[in-house]
């Protein structure tokens, strides 16, 4: 295997073509071959080669905007576009690529079925949403034409069926790889969909590239920790900067407690003041049931994670994150890095967990919601973002509760007395008459008999056959000027609108472990 040993320019000299089709998994920095990667932005920009290029992935990685650079890709398929995937996001929405959106479970089962020899998958996720041939057909663009999403009905049920192509490449980041090319995920926080991109690539007559932080000694690693076998592999990457490359996020280069090696003591969550965007995790935790499995979209909903830990009850929860944990407390500031895990696996096998109906409940952000209920978390001001494991999530879990400010853009509020003051309204609605983008289907949810609510922080929402229907609203707030005023729709106002739980205004306890407790049945 030493014959196999590449520089990262040797590699990219030898396995990027024109026109290669690859993929390479990554959750956050977890997995992300950044010095493969760096080097054929490099040479584009050196030499204007590799071209035309296309690449499918998974969750957006903190380096998205890497392939950035009109020219480089034709095609992009993502599950997710990553929040600093600007200039790639930028190319998309001015036509200059085509480019598909694919939810991010569907992505790693998609690699999974190559490897079984199929071209595709069926599945339910993504009927009513985007992803549904009748509505987009999870096309990003308008340059983008090719049916990939095709509805499909057996025994009077609808499914949909995501086309595969072909994947010529994979190019993977390791720990360790040793003189057979042996490959071990050990100090990856996430393996994401590593090994099935692997199978897929070979399952394609394609090839497998590996980057690595340790290349060792033949027989020198337990076989235990070898994740893919080197008869799998074609050529290998010695890392050059580890320091930079081979860590945990863009700050972490290495952390045993986020590998659930040890275990730290106490919480990562601070004591937070009382402000809008924590009133509404603290109104959204009053919905979990007890001993429940959960999940938490980036920003608002991460403050039901802070709440319950503030509350005494994060022991009371089981937290799951898409990249493969269950168990554990979300370390604050960090999307997808944990702590004091129960379990670590791969990123499809996390999909199967969540569309086996494991969760009891997610709690999501929101961009917009429409009066039928539907819901945007993919698309702002026509800028691509992707639904990223959003779909997955909510078309599985029996409950889901969105997590949004009212308004946004400017919006300034404070807490005093018991009660919620708007000091300056957002800009921009949150409650249109029409979303940009339909990530999450009422229609869909409505037919599944899913429950859905809309927590604010000046009203709470619950979706209904005949709309959404208001029904609490937070002390100090007008119904007329803060909610019907600021809303591109009315919704359904019942005679006995509540107020939300005046306990939830002060910033002392309110009580979250009992609340919890006295939902429990026998």
């Amino acid at each position: 295997m030493k014959n196999k040993l590449y520089t990262a320019e040797e590699a990219v000299q030898t396995f990027v073509k024109p026109g290669t089709r690859f993929t390479y998994p990554g959750f956050d920095n977890s997995g992300f071959p950044f010095e493969i990667l760096s080097t054929i932005r490099e040479d584009f920009l050196e030499k204007g080669y590799p071209r035309d290029i296309k690449v499918m992935v998974g969750g957006g990685n903190e380096q998205a905007n890497i392939f950035g650079l009109e020219g480089l890709m034709c095609e992009y398929t993502a599950g997710h576009y990553g929040h600093l995937g600007v200039d790639v996001r930028k190319l998309v929405s001015e036509e200059k690529m085509t480019s598909y959106n694919y939810p991010q479970g569907v992505i790693g089962h998609l690699l999974r079925a190559r490897a079984n020899g199929k071209s595709g998958l069926l599945t339910k996720i993504g009927l009513g949403t985007y992803m549904d041939p009748r509505v987009e057909g999870g096309k990003m663009n308008k340059c983008t034409t090719e049916d990939r999403i095709h509805l499909v009905t057996i025994d009077g049920d609808e499914y949909l069926y995501y086309d595969c192509p072909n994947i010529d490449l994979a190019i993977l980041r390791a720990t360790a790889v040793d003189e057979l090319g042996n490959v071990s995920f050990k100090d990856d926080v996430y393996k994401s969909f590593s090994v099935y991109a692997a199978m897929a690539a070979k399952a394609c007559g394609g090839k497998v590239l590996v980057e690595c932080r340790d290349y060792v000694k033949a027989g020198s690693m337990d076989a235990r920790d070898v994740d893919i076998p080197g008869t799998m592999v074609d050529g290998i990457v010695i890392m050059q900067n580890p320091a930079v490359s081979a860590g945990h996020s863009h700050t972490i280069v290495y952390d045993p407690t986020f590998l659930g090696i040890y275990k730290p003591v106490g919480s990562s969550m601070e004591s937070k003041g009382l402000n809008a965007k924590m009133l509404i995790g603290r109104r959204a935790a009053m919905e979990l049931p007890p001993n429940a499995t959960i999940n938490m979209g980036i920003g608002v909903p991460e403050n039901v994670s802070a709440t319950a830990s503030m509350e005494g009850c994060i022991d009371d929860i089981v937290l799951t994150v898409e990249g493969g944990v269950i168990g554990g407390e979300a370390y604050e500031g960090k999307f997808g890095l944990s702590v004091n895990q129960d379990c670590m696996y791969d990123e499809p096998t996390q999909f199967d967990f969540f569309h086996a109906g494991m969760l009891d409940i997610a709690f999501l952000g929101m961009a917009e919601a429409n009066g039928q209920g539907d819901v945007n978390s993919s698309k702002f001001n026509n800028m691509v973002n992707g639904c990223g494991g959003f779909i997955d999530i909510v078309q599985s879990a029996p409950k889901t509760v969105f997590c949004s400010t009212f308004t946004a853009g400017g919006l300034r509020e404070h807490i005093e007395d018991g009660k919620l003051f708007i000091d300056v309204e957002g800009r921009n609605h949150k409650f249109v008459d029409q979303v940009q983008q339909v990530t999450f289907s009422a229609k869909q949810a409505l037919k599944d008999g899913r429950e859905i609510l809309y927590v604010t922080e000046r009203a709470v929402f619950k979706l209904t056959n005949d709309g959404l229907l208001l029904t609490e609203i937070a002390p100090g707030i007008d119904l007329e000027k803060d909610i019907l005023g600021q809303m591109g729709f009315k919704p359904i106002i019942p005679d006995d609108v509540k107020l939300m739980d005046s306990k939830l205004f002060y910033n002392e306890p309110f009580g979250l472990k009992e609340i919890i407790e006295s939902k429990k049945v026998g």
